[in-house]
């Protein structure tokens, strides 16, 4: 099944300040952050029922090394990107 993606607002704003702050402190993990967006879109892309459902519908897919995760959702044959949280903040403040 061919899925697209809908990225809402805060995701975009989420992953843009994610990349900047890392691209002031070290040019390479900022790279190594986009290479991960990347990398696990493709993932999502291929298979979203594969990852973790953490509050239905909301799912999420960790960005391995980069302590990131992505949180979205499936709604037919649209994958819903709703934000990219950092692991280290409280679970109480993932957005819903």
């Amino acid at each position: 099944m061919d899925y697209s993606l809908n990225y809402s607002r805060r995701a975009i704003q989420k992953s843009r300040e994610a990349y900047l702050f890392y691209k002031d402190h070290s040019p390479k993990v900022a790279q190594e952050f986009k290479e991960a967006l990347k990398i696990h879109r493709e993932l999502l892309l291929q298979n979203p029922h594969a990852f973790q459902v953490s509050r239905a519908p909301y799912r999420e897919l960790y960005l391995g090394k980069i302590p990131y995760l992505i949180i979205y959702s499936i709604h037919s044959t649209t994958i819903s990107i709703h934000s990219i949280f950092h692991t280290s903040k409280s679970p109480s403040k993932k957005p819903n």
